[in-house]
C-alpha cells in the first residue's frame, strides 16, 4: 500500500509540473506585431479600403459608411488615375485606376466595418472589387496593407473628363488628408468637362461650391 501511495504521489507531482509548464507558456505575453498577414485576416470585424476618388473626402465616405475610420494615407504602385464613363450622379467621368508601370496613385486607407461591405459595393456599382497592396510611406515600418479597392468595370466606354464638382471633391479630400503636395497639384491640373448644373450627390462641400459660382 505504501509503495502504491509513493508511486501515485510521484505521478501526481509530475502531472502538476507538466500542467504548470504548459500554462506558463500559453500565458506568456508576446508583443503585438501587426504584420501584413494579420492585416489581411481582419479578425476584428473590419476590412481596409483604399480610396482614391470622391471617398477621399470624409464627408463623402460618411454618407454611406458613417463609421469609417481614417487609418493613413497610402500609395498604390504601378497604377495611374484615370476617368471613365459618364455618371448620371456626377455628370462626368468617374475615377478609376489602370496599370501603368512606374506610375503611382495616392489615396486614403479607411478601416470599414464588415457590416458596411455591401453598402460600399452598392456605392461602387459600376466597379469591380480588387485586392491591392498599399504602401504606407509615413508609417514607422513602412509596411504594406492589403486593401479592398475598386476599378471601373467597363473601360471600353471610353475615358471622359470629370465634372468640376467631382474634381472639387477629390482635390478637397486630398488636401483634407494631406496627400503629397506634388500629387495634389497634379489633381488640380485635371481638366473637367465644364459642367455648370447640379449634381445628384448632396454634400455641404458642394453646396458651398455652387454658391461660389
Amino acid at each position: 500500500m505504501s509503495i502504491f501511495r509513493f508511486n501515485f504521489d510521484k505521478t501526481l507531482i509530475l502531472l502538476i509540473s507538466i500542467f504548470h509548464a504548459l500554462s506558463g507558456s500559453s500565458n506568456h505575453q508576446h508583443p503585438v506585431n501587426t504584420t501584413h498577414r494579420q492585416l489581411r485576416r481582419n479578425d476584428d470585424g473590419h476590412f481596409y479600403y483604399f480610396a482614391f476618388g470622391s471617398n477621399l473626402l470624409k464627408e463623402r465616405i460618411n454618407v454611406n459608411i458613417p463609421s469609417a475610420q481614417f487609418v493613413s494615407i497610402g500609395r498604390l504602385q504601378n497604377y495611374k488615375l484615370v476617368f471613365y464613363g459618364n455618371s448620371s450622379n456626377w455628370h462626368g467621368g468617374l475615377a478609376s485606376i489602370e496599370r501603368r508601370r512606374g506610375a503611382k496613385v495616392w489615396g486614403c486607407i479607411w478601416k470599414v466595418p464588415n457590416s458596411f461591405a455591401r453598402a460600399l459595393d452598392r456605392q461602387e456599382l459600376l466597379y469591380r472589387r480588387l485586392d491591392v497592396d498599399i504602401k504606407q510611406p509615413l508609417s514607422h515600418h513602412r509596411r504594406k496593407v492589403r486593401c479592398r479597392t475598386y476599378q471601373y468595370k467597363n473601360p471600353e466606354v471610353g475615358k471622359q473628363r470629370p465634372s468640376p464638382h467631382y474634381k472639387h471633391v477629390i482635390v478637397t479630400g486630398a488636401q483634407e488628408h494631406h496627400l503629397p503636395d506634388s500629387y495634389i497639384e497634379r489633381l488640380k491640373k485635371i481638366k473637367t468637362n465644364a459642367y455648370r448644373g447640379r449634381v445628384k450627390v448632396r454634400l455641404e462641400l458642394l453646396r458651398r461650391f455652387r454658391q461660389r459660382g
